[in-house]
């Protein structure tokens, strides 16, 4: 129920429904128009989950396994082979605020007035549909709003902002070189023991692959440097590449002759995307793709399987009951989302970085 202090206001709780009704397909439209490539793939493999810390397990040993003859003794230490840890939700709201004075201008109303009312049907009929109509349209441009910042919000590394709290620790954070993630130092787990193809070196485990171009350009054999670390010679999973549209442009042209189309990016409605004919990679133009610090002249990649959109199963895009405070003369409706990015797999992601497009 609406509440001013403990008092409840059935009048608020109707027209939140009857609203939410009336507008239900331009909410969907508003939060499908505005979502960046990136957001709206993840959000379409996102998983729901509890809790209030998420834990990241990875495997950093090699189990006991070896060969052995008749009764030679074998191997039976104990072998800690997963360590891990954590990331914390994150809270993203959107607040319409409807003041007294919109109330008067537009229904003839106060707050008052409405707080008074203890049924739907002691609103004039022609107060109702013009309160309906401004929430609505104002729910509408709010929840696009929402839309854009977490659009923005995937690609930076959680750095608070505009006096904020912590944001979502995205693509800057997660997929970022040399940086610690999840509370664990990119040194800490070792090295893999096989040089990787792209960097000629033995990677770290919990650090991304990456590529410092100073300003050249990016060729095929970059891309395919990098999938055969992901995969470590093997074919195992599709990867998502998101750029800016430079690059994309360039990426299109080098695959003329041997590209394809990506079945569940065509369903969800994002037309601009190539998919390497001869590779399980799929190539995304995204205007929002950015480096932390703002440098459009980066590529990231990422398997879906190891990079995900976790979503609190408690607070997937609520609705929550409307609002007057005290000793204001506004009423206040929210819609609220608690979420956060999740990798297991840090060293199957990549970033190019000061790429000339």
């Amino acid at each position: 129920m609406g509440q001013f202090g403990s008092i409840s206001y059935p009048v608020l709780d109707q027209l939140q429904l009857t609203t939410l009704s009336a507008f239900r397909d331009e909410i969907a439209t508003a939060t499908l128009d505005r979502e960046s490539s990136a957001f709206g793939m993840l959000k379409a493999m996102s998983v729901d989950e509890t809790g209030w810390n998420l834990e990241i397990k990875n495997r950093v040993k090699r189990g006991n396994v070896g060969a052995f003859r008749g009764a030679s003794p074998i191997n039976t230490e104990r072998v800690e082979m997963l360590a891990g840890g954590a990331i914390e939700w994150k809270e993203y709201y959107a607040a319409v605020t409807i003041d007294q004075r919109t109330l008067l201008q537009n229904c003839n109303l106060t707050v008052k007035d409405i707080a008074n009312m203890s049924s739907w049907s002691d609103l004039r009929s022609d107060a109702r549909d013009k309160l309906i109509d401004l929430l609505g349209t104002e729910l509408v441009l709010h929840l696009e709003d929402l839309t854009d910042r977490l659009s923005e919000d995937v690609y930076r590394d959680g750095t608070p902002r505009r006096g904020e709290p912590d944001m979502l620790e995205g693509f800057g954070a997660i997929i970022e070189p040399n940086t610690p993630y999840a509370g664990v130092g990119y040194r800490d787990y070792g090295r893999f023991k096989r040089k990787g193809k792209l960097s000629q070196t033995q990677n770290f485990v919990w650090n991304p692959i990456s590529f410092d171009f100073q300003n050249k350009s990016a060729r095929w054999n970059h891309y395919y440097s990098a999938m055969h670390d992901v995969h470590r010679g093997r074919r195992s999973g599709e990867i998502w590449w998101f750029m800016p549209s430079g690059h994309y442009d360039n990426m299109t042209l080098m695959l003329e002759g041997a590209k394809t189309r990506n079945k569940m990016a065509e369903e969800l409605g994002f037309e601009d995307h190539v998919k390497a004919l001869h590779f399980n990679a799929t190539f995304f133009p995204d205007d929002y793709c950015q480096g932390p610090d703002g440098n459009e002249n980066v590529v990231y990649g990422f398997r879906p399987r190891d990079l995900k959109m976790v979503i609190h199963s408690a607070d997937n895009m609520t609705f929550h009951q409307a609002v007057i405070p005290d000793n204001q003369f506004t009423i206040i409706f929210r819609v609220t989302i608690t979420l956060c990015l999740r990798c297991t797999e840090r060293a199957r992601t990549i970033k190019f970085y000061n790429i000339n497009p």
